[in-house]
């Protein structure tokens, strides 16, 4: 990686310290939530996303909204386009079968991927300890999900 670089979670406690321009790496509901938030403070966002749609996994009305509110604030958004490399003040990206270099950004957030976070689990494990694992601990999901999960736990206790 390089310099200015953050992951979602940095960029979204910190949005008020970043650089700007700011190209955000991934266009599903953080990434464009984020870039929606980041707009709103007058910032200059361009979005990546890999897929046809950015805000996919919202519900079809937030997603709307959100895309409106996008545009209206001129937030750039590439569509169908594959982040190959993360570089210097950008990204070198691939669509309708081009590579092109994305440069000039001040920050480059990476709002792309989850995994679950197990270490508590493993730690609590070894303590012989009854441990029942929901939410992104399990796999990465929405809050609902987990709420739900919690809950299904809750009743069988």
């Amino acid at each position: 990686m390089c310099d200015n670089v953050a992951n979602y979670s940095e960029a979204f406690n910190n949005c008020a310290n970043l650089g700007d321009p700011i190209l955000i790496i991934g266009g599903g509901p953080k990434g464009a939530e984020l870039a929606d938030y980041l707009a709103s403070l007058g910032k200059t966002v361009t979005i990546v996303e890999r897929l046809r749609k950015i805000g996919l996994g919202l519900p079809t009305s937030i997603r709307f909204h959100l895309e409106k509110r996008l545009r209206q604030a001129q937030v750039n958004i590439m569509i169908r386009t594959e982040v190959l490399d993360v570089i210097s003040g950008g990204a070198i990206v691939k669509a309708r079968g081009a590579e092109k270099e994305l440069s000039g950004f001040n920050t480059v957030v990476l709002a792309v991927g989850r995994t679950p976070d197990t270490a508590l689990n493993h730690e609590l494990k070894e303590l012989a300890l009854p441990v029942y694992v929901v939410g992104d601990a399990s796999r990465p999901r929405g809050v609902k999900e987990a709420v739900a999960a919690g809950a299904g736990i809750a009743r069988q206790l």
